[in-house]
Protein backbone atom coordinates (compact mmCIF):
# COMPACT_ATOMS: atom_id res chain seq x y z
CA UNK A 1 0.00 0.00 0.00
CA UNK A 2 0.67 3.74 0.60
CA UNK A 3 3.67 5.48 2.76
CA UNK A 4 2.49 6.18 5.85
CA UNK A 5 1.16 10.46 6.14
CA UNK A 6 0.94 12.32 8.37
CA UNK A 7 -2.28 13.48 9.41
CA UNK A 8 -3.26 17.39 10.53
CA UNK A 9 -2.61 16.66 14.14
CA UNK A 10 0.86 15.69 13.14
CA UNK A 11 0.18 12.01 13.57
CA UNK A 12 0.96 9.22 11.19
CA UNK A 13 -1.56 7.77 9.83
CA UNK A 14 -2.34 4.90 8.26
CA UNK A 15 -4.00 4.72 4.69
CA UNK A 16 -7.05 2.28 3.87
CA UNK A 17 -6.52 -0.99 3.09
CA UNK A 18 -5.67 -3.96 4.36
CA UNK A 19 -3.28 -4.34 7.47
CA UNK A 20 -1.84 -7.01 9.58
CA UNK A 21 -0.87 -6.49 13.29
CA UNK A 22 1.94 -8.66 14.75
CA UNK A 23 3.82 -8.77 17.43
CA UNK A 24 7.62 -8.57 16.56
CA UNK A 25 9.30 -8.44 19.76
CA UNK A 26 8.09 -9.20 23.33
CA UNK A 27 8.75 -7.25 26.87
CA UNK A 28 11.38 -8.26 29.42
CA UNK A 29 10.12 -11.61 30.98
CA UNK A 30 7.43 -12.63 28.25
CA UNK A 31 7.89 -15.08 25.01
CA UNK A 32 6.34 -14.31 21.71
CA UNK A 33 3.15 -15.96 21.94
CA UNK A 34 0.39 -14.27 20.02
CA UNK A 35 -2.37 -15.48 17.83
CA UNK A 36 -3.04 -17.40 15.05
CA UNK A 37 -4.86 -15.88 11.71
CA UNK A 38 -7.41 -18.76 10.65
CA UNK A 39 -7.26 -19.90 7.38
CA UNK A 40 -10.16 -19.08 4.71
CA UNK A 41 -10.62 -21.49 2.09
CA UNK A 42 -7.57 -23.42 1.17
CA UNK A 43 -5.00 -21.07 2.90
CA UNK A 44 -2.80 -21.88 5.47
CA UNK A 45 -2.50 -20.11 9.07
CA UNK A 46 -0.03 -17.81 9.85
CA UNK A 47 0.76 -17.72 13.58
CA UNK A 48 1.28 -14.19 15.70
CA UNK A 49 -0.52 -12.26 12.35
CA UNK A 50 -3.81 -10.69 13.15
CA UNK A 51 -5.22 -9.33 9.68
CA UNK A 52 -7.65 -6.70 9.33
CA UNK A 53 -9.02 -4.03 6.97
CA UNK A 54 -9.34 0.05 7.05
CA UNK A 55 -12.07 0.76 5.04
CA UNK A 56 -14.29 4.14 4.45
CA UNK A 57 -18.05 4.21 4.63
CA UNK A 58 -19.43 7.64 4.26
CA UNK A 59 -17.58 10.06 5.98
CA UNK A 60 -16.38 7.27 8.62
CA UNK A 61 -13.14 5.81 8.60
CA UNK A 62 -12.59 3.05 10.61
CA UNK A 63 -10.77 -0.60 11.30
CA UNK A 64 -12.42 -3.63 10.94
CA UNK A 65 -11.65 -7.41 11.66
CA UNK A 66 -12.71 -10.44 13.48
CA UNK A 67 -9.40 -10.67 15.73
CA UNK A 68 -9.57 -9.56 19.15
CA UNK A 69 -6.29 -7.00 19.41
CA UNK A 70 -4.50 -8.47 22.35
CA UNK A 71 -1.49 -10.17 22.38
CA UNK A 72 -1.32 -12.89 24.70
CA UNK A 73 2.31 -13.71 26.07
CA UNK A 74 3.65 -16.55 27.96
CA UNK A 75 5.57 -15.79 30.75
CA UNK A 76 9.45 -16.79 30.83
CA UNK A 77 9.42 -19.90 33.13
CA UNK A 78 12.30 -21.17 34.57
CA UNK A 79 13.59 -23.49 38.00
CA UNK A 80 16.12 -23.67 40.72
CA UNK A 81 18.65 -26.49 41.96
CA UNK A 82 19.76 -26.01 45.70
CA UNK A 83 22.06 -28.16 47.73
CA UNK A 84 21.92 -28.97 51.43
CA UNK A 85 25.83 -29.13 52.72
CA UNK A 86 27.21 -29.58 56.43
CA UNK A 87 28.73 -26.39 57.18
CA UNK A 88 31.79 -27.57 59.41
CA UNK A 89 32.82 -30.20 56.27
CA UNK A 90 31.78 -27.70 54.04
CA UNK A 91 30.84 -30.84 51.94
CA UNK A 92 27.76 -32.25 50.54
CA UNK A 93 28.54 -35.34 52.76
CA UNK A 94 26.51 -35.50 56.37
CA UNK A 95 28.21 -35.66 59.33
CA UNK A 96 27.99 -38.34 61.96
CA UNK A 97 24.28 -39.83 61.95
CA UNK A 98 22.69 -36.84 60.29
CA UNK A 99 20.83 -36.80 57.10
CA UNK A 100 21.21 -34.33 54.55
CA UNK A 101 17.71 -35.48 53.55
CA UNK A 102 14.28 -33.97 54.61
CA UNK A 103 15.48 -30.52 54.85
CA UNK A 104 12.73 -27.88 53.79
CA UNK A 105 13.54 -25.04 51.46
CA UNK A 106 11.26 -22.14 51.25
CA UNK A 107 11.16 -19.94 47.89
CA UNK A 108 10.18 -16.21 48.42
CA UNK A 109 8.79 -13.98 45.36
CA UNK A 110 11.43 -10.87 45.75
CA UNK A 111 10.18 -9.05 42.65
CA UNK A 112 7.73 -5.76 43.19
CA UNK A 113 5.39 -7.44 40.68
CA UNK A 114 3.17 -10.64 42.15
CA UNK A 115 3.53 -13.89 40.57
CA UNK A 116 1.96 -16.82 39.67
CA UNK A 117 3.06 -20.27 40.78
CA UNK A 118 1.19 -23.31 40.29
CA UNK A 119 -2.50 -21.49 39.88
CA UNK A 120 -1.63 -18.68 42.57
CA UNK A 121 -0.41 -15.10 42.91
CA UNK A 122 1.78 -14.74 45.47
CA UNK A 123 2.75 -11.32 46.46
CA UNK A 124 6.39 -9.89 47.25
CA UNK A 125 7.48 -11.67 49.91
CA UNK A 126 5.56 -14.84 50.13
CA UNK A 127 6.13 -18.25 50.09
CA UNK A 128 5.12 -19.03 46.26
CA UNK A 129 6.93 -22.70 46.90
CA UNK A 130 8.48 -25.11 49.42
CA UNK A 131 10.35 -28.47 48.69
CA UNK A 132 12.51 -31.00 50.30
CA UNK A 133 15.84 -32.23 50.20
CA UNK A 134 16.18 -35.58 48.76
CA UNK A 135 19.04 -38.26 49.85
CA UNK A 136 21.79 -36.42 48.21
CA UNK A 137 20.79 -33.53 49.65
CA UNK A 138 19.46 -31.94 46.84
CA UNK A 139 16.13 -29.74 46.35
CA UNK A 140 15.35 -28.99 42.41
CA UNK A 141 11.55 -27.77 41.11
CA UNK A 142 10.34 -28.52 37.52
CA UNK A 143 11.71 -26.64 34.83
CA UNK A 144 8.84 -23.91 34.37
CA UNK A 145 8.04 -23.54 38.06
CA UNK A 146 8.92 -19.93 38.06
CA UNK A 147 7.64 -16.84 36.48
CA UNK A 148 10.74 -14.20 35.16
CA UNK A 149 11.76 -12.07 38.62
CA UNK A 150 14.16 -12.33 41.52
CA UNK A 151 13.26 -14.77 44.13
CA UNK A 152 14.63 -15.77 47.79
CA UNK A 153 15.00 -18.93 48.85
CA UNK A 154 15.78 -20.35 52.82
CA UNK A 155 15.93 -23.27 54.86
CA UNK A 156 12.65 -23.37 56.96
CA UNK A 157 13.07 -26.95 58.52
CA UNK A 158 16.40 -28.53 59.16
CA UNK A 159 17.07 -32.48 58.46
CA UNK A 160 17.71 -35.02 60.95
CA UNK A 161 21.17 -34.07 62.85
CA UNK A 162 21.47 -30.71 62.02
CA UNK A 163 20.50 -26.80 63.80
CA UNK A 164 18.69 -24.16 61.74
CA UNK A 165 22.05 -22.47 61.72
CA UNK A 166 24.25 -21.42 59.68
CA UNK A 167 24.20 -20.19 56.02
CA UNK A 168 20.53 -20.50 55.36
CA UNK A 169 19.08 -18.06 52.51
CA UNK A 170 20.16 -16.54 49.53
CA UNK A 171 18.69 -15.46 46.28
CA UNK A 172 18.49 -15.72 42.73
CA UNK A 173 16.89 -14.81 39.28
CA UNK A 174 15.15 -16.51 36.55
CA UNK A 175 15.82 -14.60 33.51
CA UNK A 176 15.85 -17.98 30.82
CA UNK A 177 12.81 -20.13 29.50
CA UNK A 178 12.93 -23.54 30.65
CA UNK A 179 16.42 -23.39 32.32
CA UNK A 180 17.13 -24.59 35.89
CA UNK A 181 19.25 -21.99 37.64
CA UNK A 182 21.86 -23.73 39.82
CA UNK A 183 23.39 -23.13 42.89
CA UNK A 184 23.81 -26.57 44.02
CA UNK A 185 27.83 -25.95 43.55
CA UNK A 186 28.15 -22.44 44.06
CA UNK A 187 25.69 -21.24 46.68
CA UNK A 188 24.50 -24.14 48.73
CA UNK A 189 22.69 -24.02 52.52
CA UNK A 190 25.29 -25.10 55.08
CA UNK A 191 23.68 -26.21 58.35
CA UNK A 192 24.64 -26.50 61.53
CA UNK A 193 25.46 -29.84 63.58
CA UNK A 194 23.52 -30.71 66.62
CA UNK A 195 26.26 -31.13 69.58
CA UNK A 196 26.48 -32.43 72.80
CA UNK A 197 29.02 -34.51 75.13
CA UNK A 198 29.17 -37.24 77.72
CA UNK A 199 29.63 -38.21 80.97
CA UNK A 200 31.67 -41.49 82.16
CA UNK A 201 31.61 -43.16 85.51
CA UNK A 202 34.69 -45.56 86.82
CA UNK A 203 33.43 -47.82 89.49
CA UNK A 204 35.48 -50.67 91.40
CA UNK A 205 33.65 -54.06 89.87
CA UNK A 206 33.96 -55.80 93.02
CA UNK A 207 32.42 -53.08 95.26
CA UNK A 208 29.75 -52.17 92.50
CA UNK A 209 30.72 -48.56 93.82
CA UNK A 210 32.03 -45.42 92.90
CA UNK A 211 34.08 -45.58 95.66
CA UNK A 212 37.40 -47.35 94.95
CA UNK A 213 39.14 -50.34 96.85
CA UNK A 214 42.06 -50.05 99.35
CA UNK A 215 44.41 -48.12 98.79
CA UNK A 216 43.15 -47.77 94.73
CA UNK A 217 42.12 -44.48 93.33
CA UNK A 218 39.40 -43.90 90.75
CA UNK A 219 41.15 -40.64 89.33
CA UNK A 220 43.32 -41.12 86.42
CA UNK A 221 41.51 -43.57 84.02
CA UNK A 222 41.77 -42.46 80.59
CA UNK A 223 38.44 -43.44 78.64
CA UNK A 224 38.32 -43.56 74.96
CA UNK A 225 35.57 -42.15 72.55
CA UNK A 226 35.53 -43.67 69.47
CA UNK A 227 33.07 -42.98 66.51
CA UNK A 228 30.86 -45.48 65.93
CA UNK A 229 28.55 -43.61 62.74
CA UNK A 230 28.83 -44.87 59.29
CA UNK A 231 30.02 -41.11 58.49
CA UNK A 232 33.10 -38.62 59.65
CA UNK A 233 32.84 -36.86 62.48
CA UNK A 234 34.48 -33.29 62.79
CA UNK A 235 35.72 -32.77 66.25
CA UNK A 236 38.02 -29.91 67.92
CA UNK A 237 38.69 -29.12 63.82
CA UNK A 238 39.49 -32.87 62.51
CA UNK A 239 37.45 -35.04 60.76
CA UNK A 240 37.14 -38.78 61.89
CA UNK A 241 36.26 -41.98 60.09
CA UNK A 242 34.52 -44.63 62.00
CA UNK A 243 36.18 -46.53 63.81
CA UNK A 244 38.69 -43.90 64.93
CA UNK A 245 38.92 -42.41 68.49
CA UNK A 246 37.97 -38.61 68.46
CA UNK A 247 38.73 -37.66 71.94
CA UNK A 248 40.47 -39.65 75.19
CA UNK A 249 39.38 -38.17 78.50
CA UNK A 250 40.89 -38.74 81.65
CA UNK A 251 38.71 -39.31 85.62
CA UNK A 252 39.08 -36.92 88.17
CA UNK A 253 39.48 -37.59 91.71
CA UNK A 254 35.93 -39.41 91.78
CA UNK A 255 36.03 -40.92 89.22
CA UNK A 256 34.38 -38.96 86.57
CA UNK A 257 35.04 -37.94 82.66
CA UNK A 258 32.90 -35.53 81.63
CA UNK A 259 33.15 -33.83 77.73
CA UNK A 260 32.66 -30.13 76.77
CA UNK A 261 28.86 -29.45 76.05
CA UNK A 262 29.40 -29.45 72.16
CA UNK A 263 32.60 -31.72 71.70
CA UNK A 264 30.72 -34.46 69.94
CA UNK A 265 28.41 -34.20 66.82
CA UNK A 266 25.00 -35.89 66.44
CA UNK A 267 25.73 -39.80 66.01
CA UNK A 268 26.91 -43.13 67.71
CA UNK A 269 29.51 -43.51 69.89
CA UNK A 270 31.81 -46.43 71.37
CA UNK A 271 33.66 -45.91 74.86
CA UNK A 272 36.49 -47.82 76.47
CA UNK A 273 38.66 -47.85 79.16
CA UNK A 274 42.14 -47.91 77.49
CA UNK A 275 43.85 -47.09 80.54
CA UNK A 276 43.24 -48.32 84.26
CA UNK A 277 43.84 -46.14 87.08
CA UNK A 278 46.38 -46.98 90.25
CA UNK A 279 45.41 -50.01 91.63
CA UNK A 280 42.86 -51.95 88.84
Amino acid sequence: GDPFYRGVSGNTTIPLGTITVQETQAPNGYLLDGATLQPVGGDQAIEDIYLSQITQEGNLVGLIGGNEYTMSDSVIRGGVKIAKWDKELNNKNPQGGGTLAGAQIAILNDSDNPVRVNGTSYAKGQTVYTGTTNDKGIMETVADLLPYGRYKYKEVKAPDGYLLSGDLEGSFTITEHGKIVDLSANSPIKDDPIRGGVKIAKWDKELDAKNPQGNATLAGAQIAIVNDSNHPVMVKGKSYDKGQTVYTGTTNGEGIMETAADLLPYGRYKYNEVKAPDGY
